[in-house]
């Protein structure tokens, strides 16, 4: 119980600091919050498979086998 209002004492907390700004900072327009539109995760995912040489060849995989060495200092 004394985690969950600490929680929530935490939130509130983080959201008026969030809500208030930076002091001293004029406070943003609406076009100076606008953001580039970030690729979904399909799209990420279609490139990295594209990167990857495309769902074929990575189908053609059966094993993988990494090769290394380290040292241990005594």
């Amino acid at each position: 119980m004394k985690r969950s209002v600490g929680f929530a004492w935490l939130a509130l907390l983080l959201a008026s600091v969030a809500a208030a700004g930076a002091p001293g900072q004029a406070p943003q327009t609406p076009a100076a919050k606008a953001v580039p539109a970030l690729p979904t995760v399909d799209q990420i995912l279609d490139k990295y498979v594209q990167a990857l040489g495309g769902k074929t060849a990575i189908e053609k995989l059966s094993s993988r086998v990494s090769k290394g060495t380290f040292e241990i200092p005594d």
